[in-house]
Parts: structure tokens; C-alpha cells; sequence
């Protein structure tokens, strides 16, 4: 219930709070498909095959117990800001964006690519299928609109909920506790993650955060090449990352649902996609096109914080 609390700023920055909880994954070949068996416990678990999920694991080793993620997609300058009532941002570098929010101060930095793979594995356990339109909504997938009023989904609190229109309603959203327009409306850097020729890098220490570099970071398995032009996702690595493994065969409403872009030399990473995508848009659809000079109209970032 949120009849009480202040959202538009003047009481700080509107956050969800994540407590740590541990991961597991097993998986087998079931012919050309793996059978991906997720599982999630609360808290620290490092028995039976869990170990805590990464974004809950510090720099030095030591375990942090909550982690924060705007609710809102970024607002402010460079969306270094998470409130009710205000446009979201675009039109900004990855870099400006990580440089924004980490003025906030200690703790403070743009979403990481760690912390959105948390929010995965949360909707994936709960929902027990990896197509988020299927069983969330569409959201704001249509319209080409990609900056409106945050807020939309106040009325939920940390209830799940969407509302979409063929028309691509500035009104449409979809809400995954709390979290409004995990996907959808403008699509959304995730730092810590960067890509040299369909390999991925991957970096959970905001401190070191960099564009085209391996340096700091730990290679995490290669995506398929699939171009500008796109193409759903059928498969993931069998990996606490939920990078995409394959496409052939796939569609927006078979396997994931949701759809990949790759390019060539280094590339910076977004995720979700926005108000022009339709059915390619989800938890899993992923941007790998955009080299570290890259700024539009249609991509934005989004707060966090970590201590």
C-alpha cells in the first residue's frame, strides 16, 4: 500500500529492495533443447548446488544483504533519479548515465547487468516460464512513445500488473513488483556488460565500470550472431547469466518469446526494449548493437544502489 509513502522526490529516491537469495541451476540436453531447471532460495545457500546469486557478492568476496533498483525507469539528469511524476530519461550514453548516477554518491551507480539477471531469476522462478509478455503483459511495446510520466503503476505498489493497448497508449505499462517497465517503453543500458565480436564480458564492481575493455572483467560465454536485422531467442546458456544461446526456429510466441541484435568489434548492452518493438520485447530481449558513443531517443538507464 502506498496511500502513505512520498514518491515524487522530495523524500529521496523511490527504490525496491531486494534481499539476498542464492541461485541454482541444472540443466540437460533433451535433443536439440536443454531443460533448464531453476531454482531460488532466500539468503545465503551454499549447500546442494546453490551458491548466492552474484549480485549480492562484493568486490572482496563478503555478502551484501539487500541490493536497490529504481522503480522507475531513470529520471533526472542522465537518469540519475528514480521518482513518480516526472518523464524518464533518454538520450544519453551508457557512460554519461554511469557517471550520473554514481554522483549520487557512495553506493549509487546506473543498473548493473548483475542486478537486472537478479530481477530475472525472480520472475522466472515465480512464473515458471522465461516468456515475460506471456505471463506479465505486453507493457508499453507499441506506440513509439519512449518518454512519458513515471508513476503509471502506483496504484499496484509491489503487485505485478500491466495495462496495454494495440495503439500504444502513453498510459500502457507493466510492472514486475515494483519494478515499472522492467521492459518495455524506453529500452535501458545495464552496465558491467560489454561485447567484443558476440563474446561477452562481464563485471560486477561498479568502481571499474568501463566501455570497450576486457580488462576487470570475466569472460561469460559467446551469444549467437544474428545481425542488425535480429531474431528471437529458442535457448540460454546453461549459466547463471541468462545470455542467449540460439535462435533458429524461434518466434514471439514460441520458446522465450523475446529477441536478440548483435554487431561486430565492441558493443555496450541494453535490455527490455522499447515502445516500437512489439513482440520482440521481454525480460530476455537483448541489444547488443550500440557501440559506447551511441545515444537515442529510445534508450534510457535506471538507478541502483548497492553498499
Amino acid at each position: 500500500n502506498n496511500g502513505s509513502a512520498t514518491l515524487n522526490g522530495t523524500r529521496g529516491q523511490v527504490m525496491v529492495e531486494i534481499p539476498v537469495f542464492s541461485v541454482r541451476h541444472q540443466g540437460d540436453a533433451i535433443g536439440t533443447n536443454t531443460r533448464h531447471q531453476w531454482s531460488v532460495a532466500l539468503g545465503v545457500v551454499n549447500t546442494g548446488g546453490y551458491e548466492v546469486h552474484p549480485a549480492f557478492v562484493k568486490p572482496d568476496g563478503s555478502i551484501r544483504y539487500y541490493i536497490y533498483i529504481g522503480a522507475y525507469q531513470g529520471t533526472g539528469t542522465n537518469g540519475n533519479g528514480s521518482i513518480s511524476g516526472a518523464n524518464n530519461t533518454t538520450n544519453m550514453t551508457r557512460a554519461e548515465c554511469r557517471s550520473a548516477c554514481a554522483g549520487r554518491g557512495a553506493g549509487w551507480h546506473s543498473q548493473g547487468y548483475w542486478e537486472y539477471n537478479a530481477v530475472q531469476w525472480l520472475l522466472f522462478t515465480e512464473y515458471q516460464d522465461m516468456n515475460s509478455q506471456r505471463v506479465l503483459g505486453n507493457g508499453a511495446a507499441n506506440g513509439s512513445v519512449y518518454n512519458v510520466n513515471t508513476g503509471l503503476s502506483n496504484n499496484r505498489g509491489n503487485r505485478c500488473g500491466h495495462k496495454t493497448s494495440s495503439s500504444g497508449s502513453t498510459t500502457d505499462y507493466v510492472s514486475y513488483r515494483g519494478l515499472e517497465n522492467v521492459y518495455g517503453r524506453s529500452w535501458q543500458w545495464v552496465d558491467g556488460f560489454n561485447v567484443y565480436n558476440l563474446d561477452v564480458y562481464l563485471n560486477n564492481n561498479p568502481a571499474t565500470w568501463a566501455d570497450d575493455t576486457s580488462t576487470g572483467y570475466t569472460a561469460s560465454g559467446t551469444v549467437p550472431s544474428v545481425g542488425h536485422s535480429g531474431a528471437y531467442i529458442r535457448d540460454l546458456l546453461a549459466q547463471t547469466a541468462f545470455l542467449p544461446s540460439s535462435v533458429t526456429g524461434a518466434s514471439g510466441t514460441t520458446y522465450t518469446g523475446d529477441a536478440l541484435w548483435t554487431s561486430t568489434g565492441w558493443r555496450v548492452a541494453d535490455v527490455g526494449g522499447g515502445a516500437n518493438n512489439g513482440a520482440p520485447v521481454g525480460a530476455l530481449c537483448l541489444a547488443l548493437i550500440h557501440d559506447s558513443s551511441s545515444r537515442s531517443s529510445s534508450v534510457g538507464g535506471r538507478l541502483a544502489y548497492a553498499n
